[in-house]
């Protein structure tokens, strides 16, 4: 039961981080996500940001805008999650690309951007699969979000009853290769 509670407390304050993002960039149809490459100098003087973070912040702005429709728009939820969440993929893709091909760049920085890439293609092989999975299994509508410390599963449906979560949970944990504790499954009907 601690656990439960742990993974509700690490949800809300997810939302809530959700609902800043949303308000933020939810309406902007021209939403990007400004990574742009600091200079040395800059890097220097803050502290040096890393690719890895710029991936994660966006992930995180994309992640709150789009959870903050869970509870106003839960018939379109689920599709205009999977718009934010290919936009957010584009981009990040965009920003790993441009390192790479950036002849600048010194060589820990291109070799950061290549495992955040193979990375990004690796959690975004194994969302796209459970949620191709579980609608083959009969549910109308899935999302799955693989994060570092939290996952996250949306069913659509009015409610799950024991048996189904636990049966979720145990293929998704086992498919994804994560701990049962690290996932919460909620419903949106």
């Amino acid at each position: 039961m601690e656990q439960r509670y742990k993974n509700f407390l690490l949800l809300l304050a997810a939302l809530a981080c959700f609902a800043v993002g949303a308000a933020l960039f939810i309406d902007d149809n021209d939403m990007v996500y400004e990574q742009t490459e600091k200079t040395q100098e800059e890097k220097d003087n803050n502290g040096g940001d890393t690719v890895k973070d710029q991936g994660e912040n966006a992930a995180e702005e994309d992640e709150a805008a789009v959870s903050a429709k869970i509870g106003s728009d839960g018939e379109n939820f689920f599709v205009n999650y999977r718009m934010q969440r290919d936009k957010r993929r584009d981009n990040q893709t965009e920003l790993y690309q441009n390192i790479l091909n950036d002849a600048s760049r010194d060589e820990e920085a291109k070799a950061a951007a290549q495992t955040a890439l193979e990375q990004l293609y690796h959690v975004a092989a194994v969302e796209d699969k459970i949620e191709e999975i579980l609608i083959g299994r009969h549910y109308s509508d899935v999302i799955f979000v693989m994060e570092n410390t939290v996952s996250l599963l949306i069913v659509k449906k009015a409610s799950l009853n024991e048996e189904e979560k636990t049966a979720l949970s145990s293929f998704v944990c086992s498919y994804a290769g994560i701990a049962a504790d690290s996932l919460s499954v909620f419903t949106v009907d």
